[in-house]
């Protein structure tokens, strides 16, 4: 479940372990931990540090949303947690062939978008006299980028 909490004056808890819900004026909700997948916060809504707390504790984001509901902010730890194991897996794909097989393909991608922009240049009188030998040096300079890249194959690796 999808807590938004968007009404002037609500106000998120914890009692008893769980999240706390109370609508400004009417009785207030428990909802379980377990129950809760993320935690929308509008204007004028009041949260408590227990609740921020157990939602850390329990890797439930906690997001601040502006009136339409765009994301302004995140609340989240200040542990290093996952941002290591992150770290750590984009390290070892970045030296695996996949990885850079998947670089490659992206070098590719930005060689195609380096070209069309190339040739949605503007001629003219009104640009330096030096420009058609620098285009033509630029196509040729991607072309052999371009050439490099498909004929790159990853190492293989080897024993020892």
């Amino acid at each position: 479940m999808q807590l938004f909490l968007d009404s002037f004056g609500a106000f998120l808890g914890v009692r008893n372990g769980m999240f706390w819900v109370r609508p400004r004026h009417g009785e207030g909700r428990a909802i379980a931990v377990r129950e809760l997948q993320a935690v929308f916060l509008n204007r004028g809504v009041s949260v408590s540090a227990d609740a921020l707390m157990l939602a850390i504790r329990e890797g439930i984001p906690v997001l601040l949303i502006d009136a339409i509901g765009h994301p302004v902010g995140q609340v989240w730890s200040g542990r290093f947690g996952s941002i290591a194991t992150i770290r750590k897996n984009q390290a070892l794909f970045a030296i695996h062939s996949e990885g850079l097989s998947w670089v490659r393909e992206v070098l590719l991608q930005k060689i195609d978008r380096q070209r069309l922009v190339l040739r949605t240049l503007p001629g003219g009188k009104h640009l330096a006299p030096e420009f058609p030998q620098r285009y033509y040096q630029g196509i040729t300079i991607i072309g052999q980028m371009e050439e490099n890249l498909l004929n790159w194959q990853p190492e293989r690796p080897r024993r020892s």
